[in-house]
């Protein structure tokens, strides 16, 4: 018979399990979502999980959930949104997407090339495999995501 064996990283910190995980994918949103919620108060060399001066877990810490029956494999990828002060603990996660959230885009071309442009929103590196010639652009105050 197999056993279901889980493993959730945070950070530095990885966890045999929780009590709760619920990982979400959906094109209408473009955006993956996880809910993981501890069983309980959890501390390590004194630090507790959320709360505390130095808690163990911090806004936009990675975040991979590997869950499976015998061996398990990534189910979710991605980085700490919020983090719940309550007991049980609950974080939730939000995929790449956030990053591109979290960044202002301002800009404006008066001929604007595909690369041009998500060099100004993309905060990672990327590789354009067929340039396009957009035409005017105008990004005002947008984050990277509506852009």
């Amino acid at each position: 018979m197999l056993r279901m064996v889980s493993e959730i990283q945070v950070g530095d910190f990885t966890f045999a399990g929780a009590a709760k995980v619920l990982a979400t994918s959906s094109w209408e949103t473009l955006t993956d979502t996880a809910q993981i919620t501890f069983p309980r108060k959890i501390k390590w060399e004194g630090r507790n999980l959320a709360s505390g001066a130095d808690p163990l877990l911090k806004r936009l810490d990675p975040v991979t959930v590997s869950l499976g029956y015998g061996e398990s494999e990534i189910i979710y990828q991605g980085y700490v949104r919020d983090i719940g002060a309550d007991t049980p603990v609950t974080v939730s996660a939000e995929d790449a997407m956030y990053l591109l959230k979290q960044k202002e885009v301002s800009g404006s071309w008066k001929d604007a090339t595909l690369s041009e442009v998500l060099g100004a929103i993309c905060p990672i590196p990327f590789k354009v495999l067929r340039e396009i010639q957009l035409g005017p652009v105008r990004l005002d105050k947008v984050n990277a995501a509506e852009a």
